[in-house]
């Protein structure tokens, strides 16, 4: 019993060391996947305060490293950076990482686009063969790129900042950056020309691909209303001929603007963010005039009950009309402290729907409606996001690795979560979203570990199936022969059986019992060394040890040929012949009887000759079926003439082998053990070896189930654990 217990537990071990677990290392940052080494993840630390209140929804995330990740960029492999779905979990749905060969990707949110709904994404520039410049990329169910645009990489380059489809219009805005001259001397600098970052966006037709709307802010906001230090990113060394974009590295370019959201009201006028200017503005549809400022250095609000804000990111509409809007944003209330010298605004970020009025012959002001304070009280001083859900609930983005929350609509916090490794990835915004179903077209991943000893047999399959959405149970089957059923655990499905098997698939099932898809059919892997003992190449007939019955390994039940490769055939070691010549007893010419040979003159079968050996030690030259020399029995060299027997000369045969193990009426295998072993000896020996071997098992009892507990959750569906 304890054998096949501790084989259990051996195996379990093996295969979380082999295949990248990490061993029992439960602090592991990154999902790992048998049936996908290609891929990782990182994983969320999730507090829930009232998880029945939470709304549905998968989380839409764009894992990433640093802003400049492009073409020639130290890639991280397995793939961790890219487009990614979570659960309310916190569980791995889809990974795109490799698809798009982990290029930087933002804005990734469901939209409905042609009658279907698509999944919308920037990526960055990289090898996916679109532009060098990056692009909007539109993604349908099947996980398929089905619309792509790009901006004129002569003279504008896709800014990360904002993508945003809107329907009533069949129109996508997107934001834009180019490198401009500017006259340093404008700007109280001793320069002539001087670099600077121009900031705009543009509305694309989405059934033409038209420019329907472009605007740029250095024609229609004045750089002195910029609060973002020029002294920090002026070029050293200006040039007045064109310069292609991809050139100019962040120091270079003076940065005043900092454009980082655009949405659209029923008017057709447009709502931009400005985060180096601290103002929210109205831009006309017509003719780009600024309509009105919020915040900033000439704001035409009066901000009351405490609304001064900075560095502000993802302005969106709430309502309309002529004389009142609602808004909501997100307040960073900072910027980067390494770069912007600029005090905080307030004591921590926070999101804000905010209401604007607009009295006839009144000033115009400006309130906070809700505040949706950030639940550790800290800065977010780059990026992020407020989005208002269907059920009133508010989910908050704050980006530094990964840091999100959803709260009611009165602030009370549901939720928060964090990359599990808070210094090793960040991300731009994070939605939430009920409006997904993912039917990948790619069959579902699986790998199958077995091994066995004795009878004791098992297999271990891994399944996935990246991006789909609607499966809820796996069934296995080796041939025709059903092997039995999980439910869905997560990103990856683990199944253990009992039985041995040469191949398997995995087929998946809706919550209704339908048919979704299967894997292939794949075989067995062991680990090195390791096989179904003993072996038969085919596998396809009971086998048995002589003399115990017990020891049996079955045939499968279906009957393709092994996968694994037979061994080598072992060619016949046949022991020659000794010469036989004439003896005349009368003539006492045995050799033998007249001169003993001493003991190493004695030719051994299978032995080379010692002579050859020049540290005069007889070893075996190739395996001997027989045994060792150590096994083999030689006639004594002076054994009296008169007692050899002329058969004996021409039967030099007389070897006798003796084996090692000793096989007894149907007992165990006992090695090196006799029937004249003191039993004294064996009682003593016998105690401390049996403690040894509880506390042993004790311990990777213990480790088992803690490491299925931190990898598999607490499901244990897929596999037993000994109750002992």
């Amino acid at each position: 019993m304890w054998v096949s217990q501790l084989a259990v537990l051996l195996q379990c071990l093996w295969i979380c060391t082999t295949y990248g677990y990490g061993g029992l290392d439960a602090a592991d940052d990154l999902f790992k996947f048998v049936s996908r080494p290609d891929l990782m993840s990182p994983k969320f630390n999730i507090t829930y305060y009232h998880r029945e209140q939470i709304a549905p929804g998968y989380w839409f995330v764009t894992p990433f490293k640093f802003l400049g990740h492009g073409l020639d960029d130290v890639k991280w492999v397995p793939c961790q950076m890219g487009p990614m779905i979570y659960d309310n979990d916190g569980e791995l749905v889809w990974s795109g990482a490799c698809q798009f060969n982990q290029r930087i990707t933002y804005d990734l949110f469901p939209i409905e686009f042609g009658g279907q709904t698509v999944l919308k994404a920037i990526v960055m520039r990289s090898e996916f063969p679109v532009s060098d410049c990056g692009a909007g990329i539109y993604i349908n169910q099947n996980y398929e790129v089905v619309h792509n645009f790009f901006i004129d990489k002569e003279n504008s380059h896709v800014n990360i900042h904002e993508f945003n489809y809107i329907a009533r219009r069949n129109t996508t805005l997107v934001t834009t950056r180019r490198p401009r001259l500017w006259s340093g001397h404008t700007l109280g600098l001793m320069e002539d020309l001087v670099w600077i970052e121009s900031n705009g966006f543009r509305a694309y037709d989405m059934t033409s691909g038209n420019i329907t709307f472009q605007w740029h802010a250095e024609y229609h906001v004045s750089l002195e209303e910029s609060t973002f230090p020029p002294s920090y990113s002026i070029a050293p060394n200006y040039v007045k001929e064109r310069v292609p974009f991809t050139n100019f590295t962040h120091g270079y370019l003076w940065d005043p603007w900092h454009i980082n959201s655009v949405d659209e009201n029923e008017d057709g006028n447009y709502l931009v963010s400005f985060r180096h200017l601290d103002t929210i503005m109205l831009v006309a549809g017509d003719d780009g005039r600024v309509l009105w400022r919020l915040g900033g250095k000439h704001s035409d609000y009066i901000l009351e009950d405490g609304l001064k804000f900075s560095r502000q990111h993802h302005a969106r509409y709430i309502s309309h009309s002529r004389e009142r809007d609602v808004i909501s944003f997100l307040d960073n209330a900072s910027g980067e402290q390494h770069l912007d010298f600029q005090p905080p605004s307030n004591n921590y970020s926070r999101g804000l729907i905010v209401e604007l009025l607009r009295p006839k012959g009144e000033p115009q002001r400006a309130r906070i409606l809700q505040e949706y304070k950030r639940p550790d009280r800290r800065l977010a001083d780059k990026r992020g996001a407020l989005q208002r859900l269907p059920n009133g609930n508010v989910l908050m983005s704050w980006t530094d690795a990964g840091y999100l929350s959803e709260h009611t609509k009165d602030d009370q916090v549901l939720m928060e979560a964090r990359f599990l490794n808070e210094t090793r990835l960040g991300t731009y915004r994070v939605y939430k979203s009920t409006n997904w179903v993912g039917w990948p077209k790619q069959p579902p991943d699986i790998k199958a570990l077995g091994y066995g000893i004795g009878t004791n047999t098992m297999t271990g399959i891994y399944v996935s199936w990246n991006g789909a959405t609607e499966h809820r149970t796996w069934k296995f089957f080796s041939g025709a022969k059903f092997l039995g059923q999980a439910n869905r655990t997560g990103f990856e499905t683990v199944f253990v059986t009992d039985t041995y098997v040469i191949t398997v698939r995995a087929e998946a099932f809706d919550v209704n019992g339908k048919f979704l898809g299967k894997s292939m059919d794949i075989p067995i892997e062991y680990p090195h060394g390791w096989a179904p003992k003993p072996f038969d190449p085919l596998h396809t007939e009971p086998l048995q040890l002589p003399g115990n019955p017990e020891l049996v390994v079955p045939p499968p039940v279906d009957t393709e040929p092994s996968y694994i490769n037979p061994p080598a055939p072992i060619p016949d070691m046949k022991i020659p012949d000794t010469p036989k010549q004439p003896v005349d007893l009368a003539k006492s010419t045995d050799p033998i009887a007249d001169d003993p040979l001493p003991l190493e003159d004695v030719k051994i079968p299978g032995t080379p000759d010692a002579s050859m050996n020049p540290t005069g030690s007889v070893e075996p030259m190739t395996p001997d079926p027989l045994g060792s020399a150590d096994d083999v029995k030689i006639p004594n060299p002076t054994k009296p003439k008169d007692s050899i027997k002329p058969e004996e000369l021409a039967k030099p045969a007389d070897v006798v082998v003796e084996s090692p193990i000793k096989v007894e009426d149907n007992k165990s295998l006992a090695v090196g053990v006799t029937s004249d072993t003191n039993p004294l000896y064996l009682a003593l020996l016998g105690v401390p070896v049996a403690i040894g071997y509880y506390v042993i098992l004790r311990i990777l009892y213990r480790q088992l189930r803690h490491l299925v507990a931190s990898h598999w959750g607490h499901s244990k569906e897929y596999i037993q654990i000994p109750s002992w």
